[in-house]
Protein backbone atom coordinates (compact mmCIF):
# COMPACT_ATOMS: atom_id res chain seq x y z
CA UNK A 1 0.00 0.00 0.00
CA UNK A 2 1.21 2.96 -0.92
CA UNK A 3 0.06 6.50 0.12
CA UNK A 4 -0.93 9.37 -2.38
CA UNK A 5 0.37 11.76 -0.48
CA UNK A 6 3.74 9.90 -0.24
CA UNK A 7 4.32 10.44 -4.30
CA UNK A 8 1.96 12.66 -5.67
CA UNK A 9 3.63 15.90 -4.69
CA UNK A 10 6.86 14.85 -6.16
CA UNK A 11 4.66 14.35 -9.77
CA UNK A 12 3.21 17.59 -8.73
CA UNK A 13 6.87 19.52 -8.18
CA UNK A 14 8.43 17.85 -11.16
CA UNK A 15 5.02 18.23 -13.69
CA UNK A 16 4.88 14.85 -14.11
CA UNK A 17 1.44 14.55 -12.61
CA UNK A 18 -0.61 15.03 -15.65
CA UNK A 19 0.84 11.40 -17.50
CA UNK A 20 -0.26 9.61 -14.19
CA UNK A 21 -3.72 11.56 -14.59
CA UNK A 22 -4.21 10.51 -18.21
CA UNK A 23 -2.98 7.08 -17.29
CA UNK A 24 -5.97 6.97 -14.88
CA UNK A 25 -8.28 7.53 -17.61
CA UNK A 26 -6.83 5.10 -20.28
CA UNK A 27 -6.81 2.61 -17.33
CA UNK A 28 -11.13 3.59 -16.83
CA UNK A 29 -11.35 3.26 -20.48
CA UNK A 30 -9.89 -0.29 -20.95
CA UNK A 31 -12.31 -1.33 -17.46
CA UNK A 32 -15.40 0.15 -19.61
CA UNK A 33 -14.37 -1.87 -22.52
CA UNK A 34 -13.69 -5.03 -20.23
CA UNK A 35 -16.84 -4.55 -18.03
CA UNK A 36 -19.25 -3.77 -21.44
CA UNK A 37 -17.45 -7.37 -23.01
CA UNK A 38 -18.47 -8.98 -19.72
CA UNK A 39 -21.75 -7.86 -19.86
CA UNK A 40 -20.91 -5.70 -15.86
CA UNK A 41 -23.05 -3.12 -14.97
CA UNK A 42 -21.51 -0.38 -16.21
CA UNK A 43 -21.43 3.12 -14.33
CA UNK A 44 -19.52 6.53 -14.30
CA UNK A 45 -16.20 6.28 -12.92
CA UNK A 46 -14.24 9.56 -11.03
CA UNK A 47 -10.75 11.04 -12.12
CA UNK A 48 -9.16 13.43 -9.92
CA UNK A 49 -7.18 15.75 -11.41
CA UNK A 50 -4.24 17.95 -10.60
CA UNK A 51 -3.24 21.67 -10.49
CA UNK A 52 -0.87 21.09 -12.57
CA UNK A 53 -3.00 19.14 -15.46
CA UNK A 54 -3.90 22.42 -16.44
CA UNK A 55 -0.29 24.03 -16.87
CA UNK A 56 0.75 21.10 -18.89
CA UNK A 57 -1.40 20.53 -21.52
CA UNK A 58 -4.95 21.14 -22.68
CA UNK A 59 -6.53 18.20 -20.43
CA UNK A 60 -10.08 19.02 -21.30
CA UNK A 61 -9.35 17.95 -24.78
CA UNK A 62 -6.72 15.39 -24.28
CA UNK A 63 -9.09 13.80 -21.84
CA UNK A 64 -12.20 14.29 -24.56
CA UNK A 65 -10.74 13.21 -27.63
CA UNK A 66 -9.60 9.75 -25.66
CA UNK A 67 -12.66 9.08 -24.43
CA UNK A 68 -14.66 9.92 -27.89
CA UNK A 69 -11.81 7.57 -29.28
CA UNK A 70 -12.79 4.73 -27.11
CA UNK A 71 -16.62 5.59 -28.17
CA UNK A 72 -16.97 5.66 -24.34
CA UNK A 73 -20.20 7.82 -23.30
CA UNK A 74 -18.62 10.92 -21.84
CA UNK A 75 -21.12 11.02 -18.96
CA UNK A 76 -19.58 7.43 -17.73
CA UNK A 77 -15.93 9.32 -16.99
CA UNK A 78 -16.48 12.23 -14.31
CA UNK A 79 -14.38 15.11 -13.41
CA UNK A 80 -13.16 15.33 -9.76
CA UNK A 81 -11.26 18.95 -8.48
CA UNK A 82 -10.40 19.84 -5.10
CA UNK A 83 -11.03 23.10 -3.82
CA UNK A 84 -7.42 23.97 -3.35
CA UNK A 85 -7.07 23.44 -6.86
CA UNK A 86 -9.48 25.75 -7.80
CA UNK A 87 -8.55 28.68 -5.23
CA UNK A 88 -5.33 28.89 -7.27
CA UNK A 89 -6.57 30.69 -10.35
CA UNK A 90 -10.42 31.01 -9.53
CA UNK A 91 -11.45 32.15 -13.34
CA UNK A 92 -9.14 30.46 -15.36
CA UNK A 93 -10.30 26.85 -13.28
CA UNK A 94 -14.14 27.84 -13.65
CA UNK A 95 -13.47 28.59 -17.60
CA UNK A 96 -12.17 24.69 -17.93
CA UNK A 97 -15.33 23.55 -15.51
CA UNK A 98 -17.73 25.03 -17.65
CA UNK A 99 -15.66 23.48 -20.72
CA UNK A 100 -15.92 19.87 -19.37
CA UNK A 101 -19.86 20.15 -18.12
CA UNK A 102 -20.30 21.57 -22.14
CA UNK A 103 -19.01 18.94 -23.27
CA UNK A 104 -21.45 16.60 -21.31
CA UNK A 105 -18.68 15.73 -18.40
CA UNK A 106 -20.17 15.82 -15.14
CA UNK A 107 -17.89 18.12 -12.73
CA UNK A 108 -17.76 17.07 -9.02
CA UNK A 109 -15.54 19.01 -6.12
CA UNK A 110 -14.03 17.13 -4.47
CA UNK A 111 -12.90 17.63 -0.42
CA UNK A 112 -15.70 19.93 0.33
CA UNK A 113 -15.69 21.74 3.74
CA UNK A 114 -11.66 21.18 4.13
CA UNK A 115 -10.73 24.45 3.27
CA UNK A 116 -12.00 28.33 3.89
CA UNK A 117 -13.59 29.32 0.94
CA UNK A 118 -16.21 26.38 -0.19
CA UNK A 119 -19.25 28.30 0.52
CA UNK A 120 -17.88 30.90 -1.82
CA UNK A 121 -16.83 29.00 -4.75
CA UNK A 122 -20.39 27.41 -4.90
CA UNK A 123 -21.92 30.99 -5.70
CA UNK A 124 -20.21 31.79 -8.48
CA UNK A 125 -19.11 27.87 -9.93
CA UNK A 126 -22.17 24.85 -10.69
CA UNK A 127 -20.82 21.84 -9.94
CA UNK A 128 -22.81 18.38 -10.52
CA UNK A 129 -21.97 17.08 -6.68
CA UNK A 130 -20.29 17.89 -4.07
CA UNK A 131 -17.95 14.99 -1.88
CA UNK A 132 -18.25 16.04 1.89
CA UNK A 133 -14.64 16.01 3.55
CA UNK A 134 -14.03 12.80 5.65
CA UNK A 135 -13.29 15.06 8.47
CA UNK A 136 -17.15 15.40 9.01
CA UNK A 137 -17.32 11.74 9.55
CA UNK A 138 -14.06 11.45 11.50
CA UNK A 139 -15.68 13.99 14.49
CA UNK A 140 -19.69 12.38 13.89
CA UNK A 141 -19.28 10.83 17.41
CA UNK A 142 -17.25 12.82 19.11
CA UNK A 143 -18.59 16.67 18.14
CA UNK A 144 -22.38 16.69 17.72
CA UNK A 145 -21.80 20.20 16.00
CA UNK A 146 -19.99 18.15 12.82
CA UNK A 147 -23.84 16.59 12.17
CA UNK A 148 -25.41 19.43 12.54
CA UNK A 149 -23.04 21.48 9.74
CA UNK A 150 -23.66 18.12 7.61
CA UNK A 151 -27.78 18.52 7.75
CA UNK A 152 -27.57 21.95 7.07
CA UNK A 153 -25.02 21.48 4.01
CA UNK A 154 -27.00 18.98 2.76
CA UNK A 155 -30.07 20.86 2.83
CA UNK A 156 -28.43 24.16 0.94
CA UNK A 157 -26.88 21.78 -1.64
CA UNK A 158 -30.52 20.43 -2.30
CA UNK A 159 -31.60 24.01 -2.62
CA UNK A 160 -28.72 25.13 -4.85
CA UNK A 161 -29.45 21.72 -7.07
CA UNK A 162 -26.42 19.68 -6.46
CA UNK A 163 -26.46 16.34 -4.84
CA UNK A 164 -24.15 15.20 -2.80
CA UNK A 165 -21.34 12.65 -1.79
CA UNK A 166 -19.69 11.93 1.83
CA UNK A 167 -16.58 9.98 2.52
CA UNK A 168 -15.23 8.53 5.44
CA UNK A 169 -18.88 6.30 6.17
CA UNK A 170 -17.71 3.53 8.58
CA UNK A 171 -20.84 2.86 10.65
CA UNK A 172 -24.58 1.84 10.22
CA UNK A 173 -24.97 4.36 12.43
CA UNK A 174 -23.65 7.31 9.93
CA UNK A 175 -25.36 6.03 6.83
CA UNK A 176 -28.43 5.86 8.38
CA UNK A 177 -27.78 10.08 9.22
CA UNK A 178 -27.18 10.59 5.93
CA UNK A 179 -30.04 9.02 4.34
CA UNK A 180 -32.09 10.99 7.30
CA UNK A 181 -30.53 14.56 5.82
CA UNK A 182 -30.61 13.96 2.24
CA UNK A 183 -26.99 12.41 0.90
CA UNK A 184 -27.59 11.61 -2.41
CA UNK A 185 -24.24 8.98 -2.36
CA UNK A 186 -21.81 7.38 0.08
CA UNK A 187 -18.57 6.17 -0.19
CA UNK A 188 -16.53 4.57 2.63
CA UNK A 189 -15.74 1.07 4.48
CA UNK A 190 -18.60 0.59 5.76
CA UNK A 191 -19.78 -0.31 2.24
CA UNK A 192 -15.95 -1.82 0.96
CA UNK A 193 -12.87 -1.29 1.21
CA UNK A 194 -10.95 -0.14 -2.12
CA UNK A 195 -10.52 -3.57 -4.42
CA UNK A 196 -8.46 -4.07 -7.81
CA UNK A 197 -10.54 -4.45 -11.01
CA UNK A 198 -9.78 -8.20 -10.81
CA UNK A 199 -11.41 -8.58 -7.37
CA UNK A 200 -14.39 -6.66 -8.80
CA UNK A 201 -14.87 -9.01 -11.91
CA UNK A 202 -15.00 -12.12 -9.44
CA UNK A 203 -16.96 -10.88 -6.89
CA UNK A 204 -19.81 -10.32 -9.82
CA UNK A 205 -18.72 -13.77 -11.24
CA UNK A 206 -19.49 -15.35 -7.49
CA UNK A 207 -22.79 -13.10 -7.52
CA UNK A 208 -21.35 -11.22 -4.49
CA UNK A 209 -21.88 -7.76 -5.80
CA UNK A 210 -24.84 -5.28 -4.41
CA UNK A 211 -25.80 -4.61 -8.07
CA UNK A 212 -25.80 -1.93 -10.66
CA UNK A 213 -28.28 1.02 -10.40
CA UNK A 214 -29.69 1.56 -14.01
CA UNK A 215 -28.92 4.53 -15.92
CA UNK A 216 -32.86 5.31 -16.63
CA UNK A 217 -33.83 5.35 -12.89
CA UNK A 218 -30.84 7.66 -11.84
CA UNK A 219 -32.86 10.26 -12.01
CA UNK A 220 -35.76 8.79 -9.97
CA UNK A 221 -33.21 7.84 -7.53
CA UNK A 222 -31.62 11.20 -7.12
CA UNK A 223 -35.06 12.59 -6.26
CA UNK A 224 -35.69 10.26 -3.92
CA UNK A 225 -32.35 10.43 -1.80
CA UNK A 226 -32.18 13.57 -1.42
CA UNK A 227 -35.05 14.45 0.24
CA UNK A 228 -34.04 15.97 4.08
CA UNK A 229 -36.43 13.82 6.13
CA UNK A 230 -36.46 17.05 8.82
CA UNK A 231 -37.16 19.35 5.58
CA UNK A 232 -39.90 17.67 2.91
CA UNK A 233 -40.20 20.78 1.37
CA UNK A 234 -36.45 20.88 0.11
CA UNK A 235 -36.88 18.99 -3.49
CA UNK A 236 -39.49 17.28 -5.27
CA UNK A 237 -39.78 15.58 -9.17
CA UNK A 238 -41.22 18.40 -10.05
CA UNK A 239 -39.17 21.46 -9.37
CA UNK A 240 -35.98 22.34 -11.79
CA UNK A 241 -32.27 23.46 -10.52
CA UNK A 242 -33.81 27.30 -10.55
CA UNK A 243 -36.86 26.90 -9.12
CA UNK A 244 -35.03 24.87 -6.03
CA UNK A 245 -33.53 27.83 -4.85
CA UNK A 246 -36.15 28.92 -2.26
CA UNK A 247 -36.18 29.12 1.31
CA UNK A 248 -39.91 28.12 1.61
CA UNK A 249 -40.61 24.66 2.90
CA UNK A 250 -43.83 24.04 4.40
CA UNK A 251 -46.39 27.21 5.05
CA UNK A 252 -45.02 28.68 8.46
CA UNK A 253 -45.27 31.99 10.69
CA UNK A 254 -44.44 33.45 13.96
CA UNK A 255 -47.17 33.75 15.98
CA UNK A 256 -47.28 36.58 19.24
CA UNK A 257 -49.90 36.31 21.77
CA UNK A 258 -50.70 38.32 24.80
CA UNK A 259 -53.87 36.28 25.83
CA UNK A 260 -55.78 39.34 24.28
CA UNK A 261 -54.88 39.55 20.94
CA UNK A 262 -52.97 37.75 18.01
CA UNK A 263 -50.12 39.16 15.64
CA UNK A 264 -47.92 37.83 13.26
CA UNK A 265 -44.65 38.53 13.36
CA UNK A 266 -42.83 36.47 10.97
CA UNK A 267 -44.55 34.52 8.20
CA UNK A 268 -42.56 32.61 4.97
CA UNK A 269 -43.52 32.72 1.27
CA UNK A 270 -45.75 29.89 1.12
CA UNK A 271 -47.54 30.95 4.06
CA UNK A 272 -48.51 34.30 2.72
CA UNK A 273 -49.76 32.02 -0.19
CA UNK A 274 -52.39 30.30 2.09
CA UNK A 275 -53.67 33.08 4.16
CA UNK A 276 -54.17 35.02 0.83
CA UNK A 277 -56.07 32.01 -0.33
CA UNK A 278 -58.45 31.57 2.95
CA UNK A 279 -58.17 35.37 3.69
CA UNK A 280 -56.08 34.91 6.69
CA UNK A 281 -54.72 37.84 9.08
CA UNK A 282 -50.66 37.99 7.68
CA UNK A 283 -47.38 39.06 8.74
CA UNK A 284 -46.82 42.61 9.71
CA UNK A 285 -50.47 43.29 10.37
CA UNK A 286 -51.94 45.13 13.59
CA UNK A 287 -52.65 42.46 16.62
CA UNK A 288 -55.95 41.56 16.17
CA UNK A 289 -58.35 41.24 19.25
CA UNK A 290 -59.14 37.53 20.33
CA UNK A 291 -63.05 38.99 20.07
CA UNK A 292 -62.37 39.54 16.81
CA UNK A 293 -61.80 36.15 15.32
CA UNK A 294 -64.65 34.32 17.22
CA UNK A 295 -65.72 31.23 14.76
CA UNK A 296 -62.75 32.14 12.16
CA UNK A 297 -59.73 30.32 11.29
CA UNK A 298 -57.49 32.28 13.29
CA UNK A 299 -59.10 31.34 16.26
CA UNK A 300 -58.43 27.62 16.05
CA UNK A 301 -54.59 28.39 16.37
CA UNK A 302 -55.61 30.35 19.52
CA UNK A 303 -57.28 27.92 21.19
CA UNK A 304 -54.18 25.46 20.07
CA UNK A 305 -51.38 27.80 21.23
CA UNK A 306 -53.72 27.98 24.58
CA UNK A 307 -53.47 24.23 24.82
CA UNK A 308 -49.69 23.87 23.86
CA UNK A 309 -49.00 26.67 26.48
CA UNK A 310 -51.04 24.31 29.01
CA UNK A 311 -49.69 20.78 28.03
CA UNK A 312 -46.45 22.09 26.93
CA UNK A 313 -45.83 20.54 24.02
CA UNK A 314 -46.72 20.59 20.48
CA UNK A 315 -50.25 20.98 19.08
CA UNK A 316 -51.96 19.81 16.07
CA UNK A 317 -55.17 21.20 14.61
CA UNK A 318 -57.61 20.53 12.43
CA UNK A 319 -59.96 23.56 10.99
CA UNK A 320 -62.26 23.89 8.49
CA UNK A 321 -62.70 26.75 6.62
CA UNK A 322 -65.42 28.51 4.89
CA UNK A 323 -64.94 26.95 1.78
CA UNK A 324 -64.57 23.33 3.75
CA UNK A 325 -61.23 23.04 2.59
CA UNK A 326 -59.96 21.30 6.01
CA UNK A 327 -56.32 23.36 6.98
CA UNK A 328 -54.16 20.45 9.19
CA UNK A 329 -51.05 21.89 11.38
CA UNK A 330 -49.05 21.65 14.91
CA UNK A 331 -48.40 24.77 16.78
CA UNK A 332 -45.50 24.78 19.45
CA UNK A 333 -43.94 27.46 21.51
CA UNK A 334 -40.99 28.60 20.98
CA UNK A 335 -40.06 31.27 22.90
CA UNK A 336 -41.39 33.86 26.24
CA UNK A 337 -40.77 37.13 26.59
CA UNK A 338 -41.68 38.27 30.42
CA UNK A 339 -40.95 41.57 29.84
CA UNK A 340 -44.06 42.48 27.89
CA UNK A 341 -46.00 39.32 29.10
CA UNK A 342 -46.26 37.45 25.50
CA UNK A 343 -45.54 34.23 24.05
CA UNK A 344 -44.27 33.36 20.67
CA UNK A 345 -45.14 30.06 18.77
CA UNK A 346 -44.25 28.78 15.84
CA UNK A 347 -47.06 27.39 13.57
CA UNK A 348 -46.66 25.16 10.28
CA UNK A 349 -49.61 24.30 8.00
CA UNK A 350 -48.91 19.87 7.15
CA UNK A 351 -51.57 19.80 5.15
CA UNK A 352 -55.01 20.68 3.02
CA UNK A 353 -57.34 18.42 2.60
CA UNK A 354 -60.19 19.39 -0.22
CA UNK A 355 -63.38 19.54 0.88
CA UNK A 356 -65.55 16.87 -0.58
CA UNK A 357 -67.42 16.84 -3.79
CA UNK A 358 -71.13 17.34 -1.89
CA UNK A 359 -69.12 20.48 -0.17
CA UNK A 360 -70.58 18.58 3.15
CA UNK A 361 -68.01 17.41 6.09
CA UNK A 362 -69.05 15.74 9.46
CA UNK A 363 -67.10 18.54 11.32
CA UNK A 364 -69.22 21.23 9.24
CA UNK A 365 -71.89 20.14 9.31
CA UNK A 366 -72.12 19.52 13.65
CA UNK A 367 -70.30 22.89 13.80
CA UNK A 368 -73.53 24.66 12.35
CA UNK A 369 -75.98 22.74 14.64
CA UNK A 370 -73.88 23.27 17.70
CA UNK A 371 -75.08 26.54 17.59
CA UNK A 372 -78.95 25.67 18.24
CA UNK A 373 -78.68 22.17 19.82
CA UNK A 374 -77.65 21.49 23.30
CA UNK A 375 -75.80 18.34 22.49
CA UNK A 376 -75.41 15.87 19.11
CA UNK A 377 -74.96 12.36 19.31
CA UNK A 378 -72.94 10.67 16.06
CA UNK A 379 -74.49 6.90 16.27
CA UNK A 380 -73.93 3.60 14.06
CA UNK A 381 -77.62 2.11 14.15
CA UNK A 382 -76.08 -1.71 13.40
CA UNK A 383 -73.52 -1.55 16.44
CA UNK A 384 -75.09 1.17 18.62
CA UNK A 385 -72.21 2.88 19.70
CA UNK A 386 -72.04 6.56 19.82
CA UNK A 387 -70.03 9.45 20.39
CA UNK A 388 -71.77 12.52 22.20
CA UNK A 389 -70.56 15.72 21.78
CA UNK A 390 -71.64 19.19 22.88
CA UNK A 391 -71.06 22.45 21.78
CA UNK A 392 -68.26 25.54 22.40
CA UNK A 393 -70.18 28.27 22.17
CA UNK A 394 -67.63 30.64 22.71
CA UNK A 395 -65.34 28.81 19.86
CA UNK A 396 -68.29 28.05 17.75
CA UNK A 397 -66.92 24.51 17.86
CA UNK A 398 -67.96 21.17 19.17
CA UNK A 399 -65.92 18.85 22.08
CA UNK A 400 -66.08 15.25 22.91
CA UNK A 401 -68.63 14.68 26.01
CA UNK A 402 -68.89 10.89 26.25
CA UNK A 403 -68.75 7.45 24.49
CA UNK A 404 -71.07 4.53 24.78
CA UNK A 405 -71.57 0.89 22.77
CA UNK A 406 -75.74 1.20 23.94
CA UNK A 407 -76.97 4.56 22.14
CA UNK A 408 -80.74 3.99 23.51
CA UNK A 409 -80.18 2.34 26.58
CA UNK A 410 -78.04 5.41 27.34
CA UNK A 411 -80.85 7.61 25.99
CA UNK A 412 -83.33 5.96 28.48
CA UNK A 413 -80.69 6.31 31.52
CA UNK A 414 -80.61 9.90 30.55
CA UNK A 415 -84.23 10.36 29.92
CA UNK A 416 -84.45 9.65 34.31
CA UNK A 417 -82.32 12.43 34.78
CA UNK A 418 -82.86 14.78 32.41
CA UNK A 419 -86.61 14.95 30.97
CA UNK A 420 -89.52 15.84 33.34
CA UNK A 421 -91.30 13.52 35.22
CA UNK A 422 -94.68 13.54 33.08
CA UNK A 423 -92.49 13.46 29.43
CA UNK A 424 -90.91 10.46 30.33
CA UNK A 425 -93.08 7.68 29.60
CA UNK A 426 -93.88 8.83 26.25
CA UNK A 427 -89.86 9.21 25.72
CA UNK A 428 -88.84 6.02 26.03
CA UNK A 429 -91.91 4.34 24.61
CA UNK A 430 -91.17 5.99 21.00
CA UNK A 431 -87.58 6.65 21.08
CA UNK A 432 -86.61 3.65 19.90
CA UNK A 433 -84.31 1.76 17.43
CA UNK A 434 -87.16 1.43 15.16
Amino acid sequence: MLSPADFIPVLEDTKLIYKVDLHMVDVIIENYKKRKRENVGIVPVSVNLSRADFDMCDIVEEICNRVDTAEMPRELLTIEITESLIGENFAYIKEQVKRFQDLGFKVWMDDFGSGYSSLNLLQDMQFDVIKFDMQFMRQFDTNPKSRVMLAELMRMAVRLGIETVTEGVETQEQADFLCEVGCTRMQGYYFCKPISMEELMKRHKEGMNVGFEKPEEEDYHSVVSAINLYDLGSKTSEEENASRMTLDAQPAMIVESDKQSLKVIRANKAYKKVAKRYSLFGAGKKPVAISELSGKLNNAFYRAALDCEKKGQKVFVHEITDNGDIIHAFITKVAENEVKSVSAYALAIVGITPRSDKGLTFTGIARALSVDYIDIYQVDLKTGHFIEYEPDRENIDIRVKREGDDFFAASRKDAMLYIHEYDRDGFVRTFTKE
